[in-house]
């Protein structure tokens, strides 16, 4: 469809219902949804200065999804990035 705008103001109103609509979509495209959760702990619980510590990370992946590295072998998998 080709539209002549004809005066400034008709162009001005066309311009702005164009970005009010460009604007309501764009949330539902900026939502990614998380397939996975994240815990840290700390071993031990308390550490003073010059002491060694282990951190725990725990990546709970949801059901029918995996992982496997962080330097994929293939372009089309994605990397693990935590």
């Amino acid at each position: 469809m080709i539209t002549t705008m004809t005066s400034p103001r008709a162009a001005t109103t066309y311009l702005l219902a164009l970005f009010a609509l460009l604007l309501s979509a764009t949330p539902s495209f900026a939502q990614l949804k998380s397939h996975a959760k994240l815990s840290a702990s700390l071993e031990p619980g308390q550490v003073q200065q010059g002491q060694d510590a282990v951190v725990q990370l725990v990546i709970d992946i949801d059901e029918g999804l995996h992982a496997q590295s962080n330097k994929p072998l293939s372009d089309n998998l994605i990397a693990l990035e935590v």
